[in-house]
């Protein structure tokens, strides 16, 4: 029987916990309480079983996990109300301040986007052919009887030529009349 062994094999597992005493009280109250030794092998075994090591026949788990207990450090975070913990009512009005910000920013950005969009229409051009007096038509300031023929067209478009749409649309108007 061959057996091919791939490099990088796992022989021993070894892993260390640090566990904070319990802490009743603050500041100079404060006392700490050890665990007992059944709480401290019941931690010992739970790592054991998290790393998912068996250990060996008669291998005692200690020298698979250490199980230390420390009296830790009072929590930076835990420093006087008054400095860590702002009163709640400014929180309050800091929340409500800034919803408030974000609505008047939203406002200000809707109003600049109506302005652009109007801006952005197109201007009805000037019209250059009114309903003169008694049914005629001027166009160019010229007085025109009759009927708006094409030839007056062209000469209008050629004549105004920012007015082609706009003559065009009376042109066909007046036909369908």
């Amino acid at each position: 029987i061959n057996t091919v062994k791939n490099p990088g094999e796992i022989r021993r597992i070894t892993a260390a916990v640090f566990l904070a005493m319990r802490a009743t009280g603050d500041g100079e109250q404060r006392q700490v309480q050890p665990r007992s030794p059944e709480e401290i092998e019941a931690i010992r075994r739970m790592v054991v079983n998290a790393l998912g090591v068996t250990p060996a026949r008669g291998q005692p788990l200690d020298s698979i996990v250490s199980v230390e207990e420390m009296d830790f450090a009072p929590s930076p975070l835990a420093m006087e109300e008054t400095v860590a913990n702002p009163p709640v009512q400014i929180i309050d009005w800091l929340e409500v301040g800034k919803q408030g910000l974000l609505v008047v920013v939203g406002l200000g950005v809707f109003i600049a986007f109506m302005r652009l969009v109007k801006a952005a229409r197109a201007e009805a051009p000037s019209l250059e052919i009114y309903q003169g007096e008694g049914g005629s038509r001027s166009g160019g300031g010229k007085e025109i009887e009759g009927e708006l023929t094409p030839e007056l067209l062209n000469q209008m478009i050629r004549e105004q030529p920012a007015n082609v749409g706009l003559t065009l649309k009376e042109w066909m108007s007046a036909e369908q009349k």
